[in-house]
């Protein structure tokens, strides 16, 4: 039976990872790397900058970042904005907090509903 309930755990995953809109409109994304350096979120609604929004490490490989909502209330990543997770890893330099080269990235469109969809990475090549 315990094994049965890991595996519900396990698939239901989705409910912490990924991006969620809070009831207040803040942005919450967190994800598992357990082997990068760094995780960075960027955008349209941040000029794309690399480096402005770093995640916070947690325990066991997971990743955080809040971002809280607007001074009007609205949510900070407008809807249908395209967002990028770059992911530092042992390899990749970082000077003076500007990335010189990220190893991975993914793609999201995030939805004002909090629903997303993830891109095959490769597929916008936007910086």
């Amino acid at each position: 039976m315990k094994q049965k309930e890991d595996w519900e755990k396990f698939s239901r995953g989705y409910e912490n990872f990924g991006f969620h809109v809070n009831p207040d409109n803040s942005v919450t994304c967190r994800e598992w790397a357990p082997l990068a350096q760094g995780l960075f979120l960027k955008g349209d609604f941040n000029n794309w900058e690399k480096c402005a929004l770093p995640f916070k490490k947690l325990d066991f490989g997971k990743w955080e970042i809040t971002l809280p909502p607007n001074p009007d209330g609205s949510c900070p990543i407008p809807h249908l904005s395209r967002v990028k997770i770059g992911v530092l890893s042992s390899k990749d330099q970082v000077n003076s907090c500007c990335i010189i080269s990220i190893h991975l990235s993914f793609f999201y469109i995030i939805s004002c509903m909090g629903h997303l969809v993830r891109f095959i990475p490769g597929v916008e090549q936007r910086e």
